[in-house]
Formats: structure tokens, C-alpha cells, sequence
């Protein structure tokens, strides 16, 4: 309801870290630890999120950051370095249990985790060194 817009979520970032936490370990959602909150309130936030596309555009965003990678018929050292991102990206995904098991029932649910986890992934990857 418009005048009855509910409470929103406390901290996002515990919410994220929660997220986070089933995708690492594999585990239902109910054995979520209470230290980042109840876990079926966690789950229906999840629900909205992906219902209202906030991994998506999430993503997407990241996406868009980022330069178009080079084929492999032009070796150079920025070509050799975006092939080497993308492949430790995979192998990232696939150490996470809830992507190697297929876990989510739901495709919505995985991929609202594989863009998560992929945002993540590639922000990391982009931060400047010094």
C-alpha cells in the first residue's frame, strides 16, 4: 500500500553478508546464523530484491565499467590480463557451493546470486593498486 510502505531493512549490509553466506557454504537458507537476523526475513528480502531487480542493475552497472575484452588474435599485455580476470572470475563461481550444487530452487534465485557475487567479484578486481 502507498501509505503503508512497511519498515525497510535495518542494515544492507548484513543483509548482503547474509546473502553472501549461504552462496559460500551451500546451506539452506534456515541454517542461517542468527547473527544476521531471522533467516526467512532475510529469504523474503532476498524475494523483493530479486523481484525488483536490484542484482540485476547491480550488475549491469559493473558491466558497463568495464571495457570490451580483446580477442585472443590481439596478445597484448592488457588482452592477456582481461583473459586472465575472466578466468579466475569462473573459478570463483565455482568455489562457491550454492553455484557448484545448484542449490536455488528457483532460476530467479541464481542468478540473483550470480550477479552478486559477480559485482563483487569484479569490483575487487578493478580496485587500483598501489
Amino acid at each position: 500500500k502507498p501509505e503503508d510502505p512497511g519498515r525497510g531493512g535495518a542494515d544492507n549490509r548484513l543483509f548482503v553478508k547474509a546473502i553472501l553466506w549461504v552462496l559460500r557454504t551451500g546451506s539452506p537458507w534456515r541454517d542461517l546464523p542468527p547473527m544476521f537476523g531471522k533467516w526467512n526475513s532475510v529469504y523474503v528480502r532476498l524475494r523483493d530484491w530479486v523481484r525488483a531487480d536490484v542484482f540485476n542493475r547491480l550488475f549491469a552497472a559493473v558491466i558497463s565499467q568495464l571495457r570490451t575484452v580483446p580477442t585472443r588474435a590481439t596478445s597484448t599485455p592488457t588482452s592477456i590480463k582481461w583473459r586472465h580476470l575472466i578466468e579466475n572470475f569462473f573459478c570463483k563461481l565455482k568455489g562457491l557451493k550454492r553455484f557448484a550444487m545448484r542449490s536455488d530452487k528457483k532460476p530467479e534465485s541464481y542468478m540473483a546470486g550470480l550477479e552478486l557475487r559477480g559485482s563483487i567479484i569484479w569490483l575487487r578486481s578493478l580496485k587500483p593498486t598501489t
